[in-house]
């Protein structure tokens, strides 16, 4: 019972960190509106992979890693916030398509690294998921190899159900997108996307 009870902890933290309330939902939803199904998937995809790292660190108690983030958190926030500034106004630039090329695999590798930086660079998820662990009663807690793989196993599929969630809703509302709707999507989503790079600069004033 406590074995599953670390899967249940973890697949809370997991729906949690993955809610869309960042830039990683905005850009989930501007790449499926404008890039295409799959590449609102495969952003998806990176954002869970991000998670599921952050979940192995405090998992398993990778003390090291863990503090190496506390501890350069400036930088990263820095980083982090200079990165989405500039992704954001890519969005902004990008010209919108109605059908994508399937064979234009560096654009996946693309989308899919886009999401996975900013989620792994961004300070917010970092702070979120330290507050969870530690609400959670987690935080220095030595789990069994096998409670926390199952833990990690539970972030993977809590953070999965939020993108996929996530990913139907913007295919399902995507077909009634024209190419000048699809536009403002960009712009929108774009200017979102640099207001959360904004705040994490301001954060380190």
């Amino acid at each position: 019972m406590m074995e599953i009870g670390f899967f249940f902890k973890g697949f809370v933290i997991g729906m949690l960190i993955a809610t869309p309330v960042g830039p990683v939902g905005a850009l989930c939803v501007q790449s499926t509106f404008t890039e295409g199904k799959l590449h609102g998937l495969i952003s998806g995809l990176g954002a869970t992979v991000a998670d599921v790292i952050f979940g192995i660190i405090a998992a398993f108690g990778i003390t090291i890693i863990s503090n190496f983030l506390v501890e350069q958190q400036d930088w990263i926030r820095l980083l982090g916030g200079l990165f989405i500034c500039f992704l954001g106004t890519r969005i902004i630039l990008l010209e919108p398509k109605k059908q994508t090329d399937p064979g234009k695999r560096q654009n996946m590798v693309s989308s899919f690294l886009s999401a996975f930086l900013i989620t792994l660079t961004n300070p917010i998820t970092i702070l979120t998921l330290a507050l969870m662990f530690a609400g959670l009663g987690l935080v220095g807690q030595q789990a069994q190899h096998g409670s926390a793989s199952l833990m990690v196993f539970g972030v993977f599929i809590g953070s999965s159900i939020i993108w996929l969630t996530l990913w139907g809703i913007s295919v399902k509302f995507r077909e009634k997108f024209n190419l000048s709707k699809m536009a403002l999507v960009n712009r929108i989503a774009g200017v979102m996307i640099i207001m959360f790079g904004i705040v994490a600069l301001l954060s380190l004033i």
